[in-house]
Parts: structure tokens; sequence; C-alpha cells
């Protein structure tokens, strides 16, 4: 109960700050949507799960990394895959081995 708690706060702070981002908040609100059911991501994979085109959620993730909502894990110019960290985060907590 408190992981999903913990979730639902996050999920809510980090919408607040999606919204201040002006007229791309709409589409990046929707990755944030698909970023909660598969918070491990690619380009590919987020463009058929919100059904926005694939250069506003190049540039939604990169407004999603400003805020340090996700992080992108490759380094690489392609194929580039993305974490929504404090989510896996709340998810792992109490999962630690004894």
């Amino acid at each position: 109960v408190e992981t999903a708690r913990n979730s639902l706060a996050l999920f809510e702070t980090d919408r607040e700050k999606i919204r201040t981002l002006g007229r791309i908040a709409g589409s990046c609100l929707r990755l944030h949507e698909h970023l909660q059911r598969h918070p491990v991501t690619n380009i590919v994979d987020a463009v058929a799960g919100t059904g926005v085109n694939r250069t506003s959620i190049s540039n939604c993730l990169q407004q999603l990394q400003d805020l340090e909502i996700v992080r992108e894990l490759t380094g690489n110019r392609r194929n580039r895959i993305f974490i929504y960290d404090r989510y896996i985060e709340t998810l792992s907590e109490g999962t630690e081995p004894l």
C-alpha cells in the first residue's frame, strides 16, 4: 500500500512539473502516462504507446530529462533507452537483500 501511495505522489509531482512546459506539455503528459506503464522505454515504443509523432516524443524525452524525470541509459545517438528512475526506485523500495 505504501508503494502505491508513494507512486501516486511521485506521478502527481512529476505531472505538475510537466504542466509548466507550455505547448508541448500535452504530448509530454501522454508520454508520462506511457512511462507509468513502461518505465523503461525507447522512442519507437513511446510513439506506438502514445500515438504522438516521433519528433514530439524526442522533444518530450529531452524535456523530461531536463526536468530529471527520465534518464537516458545508452549514451548513443540512436536506439536510445530511457528509464523513469524515481519510479523504478519507488517500486524497488523494501526489496533490498537482507
